[in-house]
């Protein structure tokens, strides 16, 4: 099965709440990717959030799926970077239909997101 290793995973409250409070953000469609570097020797890790303007728990957690399936398949972008914590957070609207939301357009924000955080942290 496809999965995001544990180790690759940001998780709880505290570590959130340092990459939002001290970190940098880039926006890119309906995402706003927040970045801080670190200096460890683990591997980048990456969390994921979703507005509450996303009404219901089901959809907020479809978008969730969709955000994380979109990081793994583009990861590799992230690799040739020093060791960063992400926070991707998806603030478009709201889907049309419950459950429904465009993979692809998702994905490309993604994509656009990581590179221009690939190209910040080249510059530094």
């Amino acid at each position: 099965m496809f999965r995001l290793p544990k180790e690759h995973i940001l998780r709880g409250y505290k570590a959130f709440a340092e990459v939002l409070t001290h970190g940098k953000v880039i926006t890119c469609g309906s995402l706003k990717l927040f970045y801080s570097p670190v200096d460890r020797s683990y591997p980048s890790r990456v969390g994921f959030s979703v507005s509450r303007t996303i009404r219901g728990a089901a959809q907020r957690n479809h978008v969730k799926r969709c955000l994380r399936e979109a990081y793994r398949l583009n990861s590799k972008l992230l690799q040739s970077v020093v060791t960063v914590d992400v926070i991707l957070m998806y603030t478009g609207p709201a889907a049309q239909k419950p459950n429904h939301i465009d993979f692809h357009a998702l994905e490309k924000d993604v994509i656009g997101g990581l590179q221009q955080l690939q190209k910040r942290m080249r510059q530094q």
